[in-house]
This record gives structure tokens, C-alpha cells and sequence, in this order.
């Protein structure tokens, strides 16, 4: 099979698979982007030692794999993560830090410490693939509801692709405050939402608040809803002005303990954190075409730094290498999932992009078919 190195979305990894997996002519999908048929690629690159976990860098992910077997390559993009914000803004968001009374138009106070603070969170361009949804509590009309149904629903404007600038601060300007702290109702109502969306990507709640829950219940009861949730979202607690006992929060819901916020720099820093954290490393692999079958045996994944060093991540099905990568099921995959400490690589700064190349048995060796 002669090579040609392609630059695609993942999207349309779908029509690669033609290539990769049965169809004799690939010339149909030449694009450009690549030469075929010499063993070298456009930069006429070669291998040298340099490479992660052993294997070889090079200048493109083909070449990272190999030249002589290589048939496609495409890029790998991370599932969406669906970001949900609890949002506490009952009537002591309005207190000035430094006890210096209430006045929810004052800059000190901690409601527009947080506005500003989930504003400039919400604009940022290391954002980018996070959706991000307000659920706020008291609920807007008033009330102190117990109830899931009441927050599981959110307003259509209250939720924004990122960086959005503008939509959602609008929003939480519309939002007003009130004084009741239904905690364990608006977590219940975030977690039946999450279920709705699981489907779409990586979901992850996080709870901003000032304070203890004043109804429905107490602390221990929110932890109970984030513990029960721990298996499928990770919950994450910003402790504004007060962080408390909201590490009992955090413990249940699988995140440590909660981040202290008392101004707009430290929330935007918590906020930060917990992106990185919770920006998943997970990917899907798309069904191949009608009546072609995806080798599993012969999938490979290469990282490619920002000063143009491809690397090859070896195939770990237990992720024992934390330098590896698995599949989500070793006998069906549907998803590559990236082991943590190559995830976290790939998440820094110095990376540049991640892809799969298809057509060379895969390091590591998956026991798949």
C-alpha cells in the first residue's frame, strides 16, 4: 500500500478507514498533503533515538510509526467535555469581602469577585472544547425547591460552547440573588442532567458556593449525591470566600478537596486547575465504512511536539505504562484512552497535536482483532 499522510479532523477518520482497511486505491484521497509511495514525506524526514518510552521521534507521525508500512494518518480529537457550573447565589454571595457589608454592585463583593472571575474563565482560549453550563440555585423565580426536576433543565441561555465571551456572562448578570442555599437539591438536579448528556462527552460538575447548606439538607447530604455520582462525573468544590467543610464535597464526589477562593485571581486559578483536570484524554474511533473492518492490531498513536518531534505512544492495556495508551475495551473499542501520564504530557504546553496512523502492527501489540 503506498502512503499518503493526511491532516483531517477526526471526523473524517471514517473515510481513512476505506484506505487503512481493504480498498486497494487509495489515490482517490490524495490531497496534497503528502507524497506517496517513496517511503519519506514531504520534508523528506527520518527517524532518530529521541522518543518516548523507547520508540523513535521523528518530524511526522508516519515516520514515528513507520515509513515502510504506514498507510494513512489522521488527527485525533479529544471528546467535548461538558462542564457544569452549580452556581451558588443566595443572598450572602452580596457580602463585601473584608466584612465591609453587602452590596452585590460592589466590585469587592464576593458575587462579582465570581462573575468576573467565571467570565474570564468562560472567554479564555484554553477553554476551547469545553461546554459549559449554569445551573444555578436558589432557582431563578424563587424558592427553596428540594426537588432534581427544578435545576435539571437548564435554560437554553444558560448554556455556551466556549471561549464564549459574552453569552453567559449576560446570563449570570440576568441571575439576581436570593436567600436560600438548596445545595442538595440543585447537586441531584446537575447530576439528572448530566445523564442526559453523558452521550455527548466527558461530564464534570463543579459546586460555587459561600456557604453550608441552609436546606434540604445538610453538608453530608451533598456529599452523599456527589458519592453517588462518583462513578460517572467527578464533582469539584470552589469554597468562595469560605471554603468550610466543602472538602467533604470534593472527597465524595472523587476530586480531593475543595479549592479556597477570596478574590478574582485565585477563582480564575481554581477554575484553571480544575480545567485541566477535568479536560478528558479520551477519544472515539468512529464505525468504518459499509462492508470495510477496522484492524485494531494495527493502530498506532503518535504526539507531535510545537518544535515539530513526532513521538510513538505504546499500546498499555492495563495502562501499567503510564507513558501508553489502551483501549476502552480491549475486545470491542470504541474509544482510544490515553494513560495518565502520556495524558498529561499531551495536555501541557509543549504539545502540539496528537494523531493515529493506521497500517503498522501496533506497539505494544492489543490483543484485539
Amino acid at each position: 500500500m503506498s502512503r499518503i499522510a493526511f491532516k483531517l479532523s477526526f471526523g473524517t477518520l471514517a473515510a481513512l478507514l476505506a484506505v487503512a482497511c481493504g480498498s486497494s486505491d487509495d489515490s482517490s484521497f490524495g490531497d496534497g498533503t503528502g507524497t506517496s509511495g517513496d517511503g519519506t514525506d514531504g520534508a523528506g524526514s527520518a527517524f532518530d533515538t529521541t522518543g518516548t518510552n523507547g520508540s523513535a521521534g521523528a518530524l511526522d507521525p508516519v515516520s514515528a510509526v513507520g515509513k515502510e508500512c504506514a498507510g494513512t494518518s489522521a488527527g485525533l480529537n479529544g471528546l467535548p467535555l461538558q462542564l457544569l457550573v452549580v452556581l451558588d447565589r443566595s443572598g450572602s454571595m452580596c457580602e463585601n469581602q473584608g466584612g465591609k457589608g453587602n452590596d452585590c454592585n460592589s466590585d469587592q463583593s464576593k458575587w462579582k469577585q465570581t462573575t468576573a472571575g467565571l467570565s474570564a474563565f468562560f472567554a479564555s482560549d484554553k477553554s476551547k472544547g469545553i461546554t459549559a453550563t449554569l445551573i444555578p440555585f436558589p432557582p431563578v423565580g424563587g424558592g427553596n425547591s428540594c426537588e432534581a426536576g427544578t435545576y435539571s433543565k437548564p435554560d437554553p441561555t444558560w448554556i455556551a460552547d466556549l471561549p464564549n465571551a459574552t453569552s453567559l456572562s449576560e446570563a449570570i448578570n440576568k441571575l439576581g440573588q436570593d436567600n436560600s442555599t438548596p445545595t442538595v437539591g440543585a447537586l441531584k438536579g446537575a447530576v439528572a442532567y448530566a445523564d442526559t448528556i453523558a452521550a455527548k462527552g466527558k461530564v464534570a460538575i463543579i459546586v460555587a458556593t459561600d456557604g453550608q447548606p441552609n436546606t434540604c439538607g445538610g453538608i453530608d447530604d451533598v456529599g452523599a449525591v456527589a458519592s453517588g455520582a462518583a462513578a460517572k462525573y467527578k464533582t469539584y468544590a470552589i469554597g468562595i470566600g469560605n471554603a468550610g467543610n466543602l472538602d467533604k464535597i470534593a472527597a465524595a464526589g472523587g476530586t480531593g478537596t475543595a479549592y479556597a477562593t477570596n478574590d478574582t485571581a485565585s477563582l480564575e486559578t481554581a477554575l484553571s486547575t480544575i480545567r485541566g483536570a477535568a479536560l478528558t484524554c479520551d477519544y472515539a474511533i468512529p464505525a468504518a465504512p459499509t462492508g470495510q473492518i477496522l484492524d485494531f492490531r494495527q493502530v498506532n498513536v503518535v504526539y507531535t511536539t510545537k518544535d515539530d518531534k513526532s513521538f510513538l505512544v505504546k499500546h498499555s492495556a492495563d495502562c501499567s505504562d503510564p507513558t501508553g495508551w489502551r483501549y476502552d475495551d480491549e475486545a470491542a473499542p470504541k474509544q482510544i484512552l490515553l494513560c495518565d501520564g502520556v495524558c498529561a504530557t499531551v495536555k501541557g504546553d509543549t504539545v502540539k497535536k496528537l494523531d493515529v496512523v493506521l497500517g503498522c502492527a501496533t506497539s505494544g501489540g492489543p490483543g484485539v482483532n
